[in-house]
């Protein structure tokens, strides 16, 4: 049977996690925790959760200087937008809306619904051209009907003989 989990504060997590992050040991994290107020944490417990925040992917976001700011209004989507610029702005626009729409901006909440509208349009014409099926070609398949036709009449001249 596994070990229940003990319930800390979220405050306390937090300095676990950054001081792992940080390459703290289990003593400087205790003594962290101790001055922030949190005490009564066993090193057995500050280990179990060092593991789990080493173990823990990190989220790493992009460096700000790389993206260009989102724009404001649909005139403003540069022309010149790579797909990865639209992706990160659309990701942007998600998180925004459901801001707006936990608060109640509904006027906020179109304008990303329209500023999103847009940016899948500019998505859409940044991807390269799809490459046609040369067999879905209407000659292509008229032709392929005529020499299966030509090929059932030489077959029965054949047998017919």
């Amino acid at each position: 049977m596994s070990r229940r989990k003990l319930k800390i504060e979220n405050e306390a997590q937090a300095i676990i996690t950054a001081r792992t992050r940080a390459g703290d040991t289990i003593d400087q994290v205790q003594a962290a925790l101790s001055s922030a107020g949190h005490t009564g944490l066993s090193q057995s417990t500050i280990y179990r959760r060092m593991q789990e925040a080493r173990k823990a992917p990190v989220r790493v976001e992009p460096d700000a200087s790389d993206v260009r700011p989102l724009p404001a209004t649909p005139a403003e989507i540069p022309g010149d937008a790579t797909v990865g610029e639209i992706d990160t702005w659309l990701a942007r626009i998600q998180r925004l809306s459901i801001v707006a729409e936990a608060d109640g901006d509904l006027s906020g909440f179109g304008a990303l619904g329209r500023l999103s509208a847009t940016m899948m349009e500019a998505r859409r014409k940044a991807l390269p051209p799809d490459i046609a099926d040369p067999n879905d070609a209407p000659d292509m398949v008229a032709m392929g009907k005529a020499v299966a036709q030509r090929l059932v009449e030489m077959v029965a001249q054949v047998v017919g003989k």
